[in-house]
């Protein structure tokens, strides 16, 4: 078998059992939202409920592996909801930020 092909096929074995535990949502106010069936957790100060799955043996919020699925990788960015329903992964409701404390690059002029 073709290596390239045995990668995707590996990927797609590790990804699709996550993308099979959304659904869309049918609520009011849940228009285009991917909702998580699977696992949940609590953020640490109770506020937010987010899904949570296991990716490449590391426990993750399942809106950042589906996010890094379509667009790829973060690094050390994060992920704002826009649709304020923290159980919707859908990748299009979610927008990467930059953490405010992360230092910039500032260039001194050259003389």
């Amino acid at each position: 078998m073709n290596p390239r092909i045995a990668k995707e096929i590996a990927y797609w074995r590790k990804i699709s059992p996550i993308l099979n535990r959304t659904v869309a949502g049918k609520a009011k106010g849940t228009r285009g939202c991917r909702i998580w069936k699977g696992r949940t957790v609590t953020d640490e100060w109770g506020f937010y409920k987010y899904g949570r799955c296991t990716y490449n043996g590391k426990a993750c919020p399942a809106h950042r592996v589906i996010w890094e699925h379509h667009y790829g990788p973060l690094g050390k960015d994060f992920l704002v909801n826009l649709c304020g329903n923290t159980l919707c992964v859908a990748p299009d409701h979610w927008e990467r930020r930059t953490h405010p404390r992360a230092k910039k690059r500032v260039e001194t002029p050259k003389d």
